[in-house]
């Protein structure tokens, strides 16, 4: 979609912002400024590359506090979009320093069917990737759905079935 800005097409975020931060800078006497910071690339892809550096960051981060805490608990439920594609999101909770945290680990898509055994494997699979061990999951909390709680092929029990738990703790709550 074009945009257009004061008659005349714009093609970059920098441009769109160009007549504004003008007339900021007019005001407040920081012309220099400006120019300085009008030097700065502001294309499309330049935004897209840093939001996608400062996600990467944050979990990295995340990622780092996970395994420095030894334990944690998931939160994970499955939800299917206007489009008909269904999500996995999980959250985790940590203590860190000296309370408890909860963040926003992932959100997946899964396959068309959206069994125990999918929502084990996209999960597991991200734990592979990113050096998260099962031995370190001291709670679940889920839904209640089948999927996630059955006793062989729900998602709980695929836990299970990696990691001999001396306690387990599922919610069977409404998580949305």
């Amino acid at each position: 979609m074009d945009k257009f800005l004061f008659g005349k097409q714009s093609t970059s975020p920098a441009e769109d912002n160009e007549p504004c931060t003008s007339s900021i800078a007019k005001k407040r006497k920081i012309v220099k400024e400006v120019q300085e910071v009008s030097k700065v690339s502001l294309s499309a892809e330049t935004i897209k590359r840093r939001i996608g550096d400062m996600s990467t960051d944050i979990l990295n981060t995340l990622i780092l506090k996970l395994i420095a805490a030894n334990n944690f608990a998931l939160q994970i439920d499955e939800s299917t979009d206007i489009k008909n594609q269904a999500q996995l999101i999980a959250i985790v909770r940590i203590v860190d320093e000296d309370c408890i945290k909860e963040n926003f680990l992932f959100c997946k898509k899964l396959s068309e069917r959206t069994t125990g055994e999918d929502i084990f494997r996209v999960t597991d699979d991200f734990f592979k990737i990113h050096n998260l061990q099962w031995s370190n999951c001291m709670s679940i909390c889920t839904d209640g759905a089948a999927a996630m709680t059955g006793n062989i092929k729900g998602f709980v029990a695929y836990v299970m079935f990696q990691v001999s738990f001396d306690i387990i703790i599922v919610n069977k709550t409404r998580l949305v």
